[in-house]
């Protein structure tokens, strides 16, 4: 059974204080400042000779929005708790229509029988 990567990223984005919002889907009315939106990606890695995906790769998106001020803090504290559970970091300003928005990409591989991760 492939890992349900979705209650850590809750986890992960509930410890960030500043958050306001955070959610896998946009919002009908922006206006809780600053927010975070993800959405995660994956696919197989290792399918074993029983048709069971023993590793999957997983992308994980989150894309960062405040009306005021920086983003960096957030970014930061976002990208040291995706580490400490192994996955690598892309961040990249995008900012869009009077608000400031950063793209955090994390990517890695996750062992489902183990639940090890593996950085890429």
């Amino acid at each position: 059974m492939i890992f349900n990567l979705k209650p850590v990223i809750m986890n992960i984005l509930n410890s960030v204080d500043e958050l306001k919002l955070k959610s896998p889907s946009y919002p009908a009315v922006w206006s809780q400042y600053p927010m975070a939106i993800y959405r995660t990606s994956h696919q197989p890695v290792f399918i074993n000779a029983d048709h069971h995906e023993s590793q999957t790769s997983w992308s994980v998106t989150i894309e960062l929005y405040t009306d005021n001020g920086s983003l960096t803090t957030i970014t930061n504290k976002l990208s040291a708790a995706f580490a400490e559970l192994g996955f690598s970091c892309v961040a990249n300003d995008a900012n869009t229509a009077g608000l400031s928005r950063v793209v955090c990409q994390f990517n890695a591989v996750i062992d489902n029988d183990t639940r090890r991760v593996y950085g890429r």
